[in-house]
């Protein structure tokens, strides 16, 4: 039988040929001690690995749910893309929150306020400008509705003059006699759009004149997409 060996924090392993002269701090190992070592050891490693093998694949379908989320948000970026340069909200309102005066000018121009969202291509749109103004009795109002892209159907201010054509001239215009003090115009009118785009409204005096015309805040410009 081989002599039994110790183990000394200090010295490292030592012969223990006779124990009973052994300092206190030394501890005898047996056989049985090293293989409960040893098998811990080998349970040690092979949980270790176990672990390591199901962490690797956690790792891995994380990387996928990475991947497929990374891709759902490329599908959904295409899918924003799209529907905001074709489909506009269904309803759509924009008004004025200050005054805006023109003087001495029958050239339309377009309001800083008053104008739609992006249409897609055919899309069939219901208008409805509410306009609130003053302005000189010799200078009067007049307004259109910019024809940066083409469109069709009829629109004209409730119970008077009415424009339609397919398409509608550029330019043509609506007007109103003035009054010298506040006055609400009502146009209303069905629109397609044959390609994609917006329009805005434009507006000036009907006839040149020095004193000044106001279309003023609170007046509003309505959309709604009905084909």
């Amino acid at each position: 039988m081989s002599n039994p060996i110790s183990f000394n924090p200090f010295l490292g392993w030592v012969d223990a040929t006779d124990p009973n002269n052994l300092p206190a701090d030394v501890r005898i190992i047996s056989a049985a001690d090293l293989l409960r070592y040893e098998n811990f050891g080998v349970a040690a490693t092979t949980k270790i690995n176990a672990e390591s093998v199901r962490v690797d694949g956690e790792i891995i379908r994380v990387d996928d749910a990475v991947a497929d989320i990374t891709g759902l948000e490329g599908r959904l970026g295409n899918l924003e893309a799209t529907v905001g340069s074709t489909v506009p909200a269904a309803n759509y309102t924009t008004w004025k929150i200050n005054d805006t005066t023109r003087t001495s000018t029958t050239t339309l121009t377009n309001d800083a306020t008053l104008w739609s969202p992006e249409f897609g291509i055919n899309a069939v749109v219901e208008v409805e400008l509410v306009l609130h103004l003053v302005t000189p009795v010799a200078a009067g109002f007049k307004f259109a509705l910019t024809n940066d892209l083409p469109f069709k159907g009829r629109w004209g201010i409730t119970g008077g003059p009415s424009i339609g054509g397919h398409p509608i001239p550029a330019g043509t215009a609506l007007s109103v006699t003035g009054t010298g003090v506040g006055q609400t115009v009502v146009a209303r009118g069905i629109l397609e759009f044959p390609n994609a785009g917006r329009f805005r409204l434009q507006w000036a005096q009907n006839t040149s004149n020095a004193g000044a015309t106001t279309l003023q805040d609170w007046s509003h410009l309505k959309t709604r997409v009905v084909g």
